[in-house]
């Protein structure tokens, strides 16, 4: 039963991501009320408080799979509905061997459906991987399994979802799609809405759960793939690792103070950046589940990159690394990596623009000298040729600067292929022969 009062409850509550559209939220903080707002508040019938994965306490509800269940009441706002979706977190205690198993819905196989939707552990060949069906206004079912089976004693997101536009359904593990089909007897269909029985948690087809539930959520409304990410990301448990290391001059391999910002590879969390002390050190937590990329820059150094893919790891557990800066000096070229022009022209790609953006904040740091940038082809064709495609990559790199703010005097020159920095009869040679570099002109 509620153990609170909604007004007690509401000081409480948990801040809400993904509201569009929800009709009923279910954190559980010491009761089963509805926090969305809908009072679409749950009443408990068996199930114990106990601690959820974040070890809070009275914030989750354990069923026994006997008799156990919260009873939500008739979820009014399903009520001709062309879509819908739940989210939830689940720790299976007990598998069942021949039967499927109620988890959250409003559906019952000895009411001659109407029946709404459920999602519970599955059956047949999707035994024990979940399972999410659909009942429509013409009393027809569309429905889905998992493709991997929900391991006991594990705590697991999943999000399930039904569009009548298209008749898409789908299941959800940790933010990924799991399984997903179009049915088309499902499409410009409604929700079979009634109020012949309620929804529940914990028991409805087949019998009670053995398991553990958290943080349920009910939409009236098909959740989008940035929806359930969002959702994931917002309540899961993160497990995290240690990065750590030095800093040096890679000339005197003195410590120096230098700026690491540390990005996800596809910004899935915002990125991180920590500066070191005079003692080069730096070490940061980052949560394991992500590949990062790493810039290192400090001042009067030329930055330097790096990767680090703490995948594999354990949670708790730490890796080091260390990285050296080339300081800058006046008067020495500096290679530009990763600018691509089009072949035989000055065109720069747009895979460039990173790059030359980065190079703005080098250039930032001598604002009163001058820049030479000086383009360089390998021996292969006519070398006047060659001289002319050069300089005019060269003014290309100029002009890309200029029109981003960079206030430097800069001067071009192109070099043909007559400055080689390696040998021009292999491959490799020759590609690193086909460069653009910059170099720091002395103060007249």
């Amino acid at each position: 039963m509620l153990l609170m009062s909604i007004t007690a409850m509401a000081q409480n509550a948990p801040k809400i991501v993904v509201t569009e559209g929800l009709i009923g939220y279910y954190p559980f903080k010491g009761n089963a009320a509805d926090m969305s707002n809908n009072k679409n508040n749950g009443n408990d019938y068996g199930p114990a408080l106990i601690p959820d994965r974040f070890g809070e306490d009275k914030s989750a509800f354990k069923f026994d799979g006997v008799d156990d269940y919260i009873d939500l009441g008739h979820l009014p706002q399903l009520k001709d509905q062309m879509s819908m979706s739940i989210s939830l977190w689940i720790k299976m205690e007990k598998k069942p061997s021949t039967q499927q198993r109620g988890i959250v819905g409003k559906w019952r196989s000895e009411a001659e459906p109407p029946n709404i939707f459920e999602f519970d552990n599955g059956e047949g060949a999707y035994l024990n991987n979940g399972g999410f069906r659909i009942g429509l206004l013409d009393m027809s079912v569309v429905k889905i399994g998992g493709k991997t089976p929900i391991n006991t004693g594990e705590w697991i997101h999943i999000a399930c979802v039904w569009d009548s536009k298209d008749g898409f359904i789908a299941i959800y593990k940790n933010g990924k799609l799991e399984n997903s089909k179009i049915d088309e007897k499902s499409i410009g269909k409604a929700l079979k809405y009634h109020t012949n029985y309620t929804a529940r948690m914990g028991q409805a087809e087949g019998g009670s759960w053995n398991g553990i539930l958290d943080d349920v959520r009910v939409y009236n409304r098909k959740l989008t793939e940035e929806d359930i990410m969002t959702i994931f990301g917002s309540e899961r448990v993160v497990e995290k690792v240690n990065l750590n290391g030095v800093i040096t001059n890679i000339k005197t391999n003195q410590p120096i103070v230098a700026e690491l910002e540390i990005k996800a590879e596809n910004n899935e969390v915002p990125p991180v950046s920590i500066k070191t002390k005079a003692d080069g050190k730096y070490t940061l937590d980052l949560p394991l589940y992500y590949k990062y990329k790493v810039e290192i820059k400090g001042e009067k150094f030329i930055p330097t990159y790096g990767s680090f893919d703490p995948t594999a790891m354990k949670k708790n557990t730490a890796s080091s690394k260390n990285f050296a800066l080339k300081q800058m000096f006046i008067g020495e070229a500096v290679r530009i990596n990763n600018i691509f022009f089009e072949t035989g022209k000055a065109t720069l790609k747009p895979i460039s623009f990173p790059e030359l953006d980065k190079l703005m904040e080098i250039f930032a740091d001598y604002k009163e000298l001058g820049v030479l940038i000086s383009g360089h082809t390998d021996n292969v064709g006519n070398e006047e040729a060659n001289t002319k495609l050069s300089l005019e990559r060269a003014e290309s790199v100029k002009l890309y600067l200029k029109s981003k703010g960079v206030t430097n005097e800069i001067v071009t020159v192109g070099y043909g292929s007559t400055k080689p920095v390696a040998a021009n009869d292999t491959e490799a040679g020759k590609e690193q022969n086909r460069r653009v570099e910059f170099t720091i002109l002395e103060k007249k």
